[in-house]
């Protein structure tokens, strides 16, 4: 299959859902992709991550935001990914991790091994650490 056609394109984003939702049970949370005409990941009805991908030329681009100890108070000034009607979430708040944060290196490592078994990598390199891009 092409790197750039419609169905590679749909088995990207689906892997890159499976890889989140994997996470996500990690930390025991039941997390759903693959919703009727929304992309991204799920814990009921509330939205934990955001997939954004754009291929040209066969490379990727972009990806996933899985939210850790994000403020979501600043999703109550905009309308995240067109959908009004939905919650924005965190793991820390799904968690109800209290005066705490959850290691957003550690789940950056997660997702990084997630991705690799999900895609038959040996191994990603980041360019930037993270928080210093």
């Amino acid at each position: 299959m092409a790197c750039s056609t419609p169905q590679y394109t749909r088995a990207y984003v689906e892997g890159l859902e499976d890889v989140a939702v994997q996470v996500a049970g990690l930390y025991g949370l039941h997390a759903r992709g693959r919703v009727p005409g929304r992309t991204g990941i799920w814990v009921g009805d509330r939205k934990l991550t955001a997939i954004g991908v754009q291929i040209s030329h066969g490379i990727t681009a972009h990806g996933l935001a899985l939210n850790v100890n994000t403020d979501l108070n600043h999703f109550r000034q905009i309308v995240p990914c067109g959908i009004a009607d939905k919650e924005v979430t965190s793991l820390q708040q799904e968690l109800r991790v209290a005066n705490g944060v959850l290691d957003e290196q550690r789940v950056a490592e997660q997702l990084a091994s997630q991705f690799c078994s999900m895609f038959r990598y040996d191994e990603v390199v980041r360019e930037h650490p993270l928080g210093h891009e």
